[in-house]
């Protein structure tokens, strides 16, 4: 447990994680007063609902990394993800439509994606500091 102290931050991690799934379970929209996690500032959680508009898609495409993690590369103009403006390049997708995806592969992933046209809820992981493009966690 030491090096995973060490590396995110010491022993406000498990404070930190425990209130970030507190903050989940309650629905609750940020969670506020996490340490720092790899040099990316404190994550905060978000749910977001999506809305269809035309045929435009959800207007964002995303990449696994080697640890089984979705992260947004980019956000289409004029979708229903560039006009909630709550979705940025970076997030990391957690949740689709209450399924937990981390680990999934990404044909399940964008199935899941596809399965409800009317609407889509995610929960994404947002952080102050992007990853830069081509590093992983």
């Amino acid at each position: 447990s030491s090096g995973i102290n060490a590396e995110y931050g010491g022993s406000n991690f498990a404070s930190c994680l425990q209130a970030s799934l507190k903050s989940l379970i309650e629905n609750t929209a940020f969670i506020k007063g996490c340490v720092e996690v790899k040099n990316r500032g404190c994550p905060t959680f978000e749910r977001i609902t999506l809305q269809p508009d035309g045929d435009t898609g959800w207007g964002f495409s995303f990449r696994e990394t080697s640890s089984g993690i979705y992260i947004v590369k980019r956000i289409l103009q004029n979708t229903p993800a560039d006009k909630s403006g709550r979705i940025k390049s970076g997030d990391e997708v957690i949740e689709v439509n209450e399924q937990n995806i981390v680990g999934w592969k990404i044909k399940n992933v964008v199935e899941l994606i596809r399965s409800r046209p009317t609407g889509l809820v995610m929960v994404v992981r947002h952080y102050p500091d992007p990853l830069p493009d081509n590093k992983e966690e």
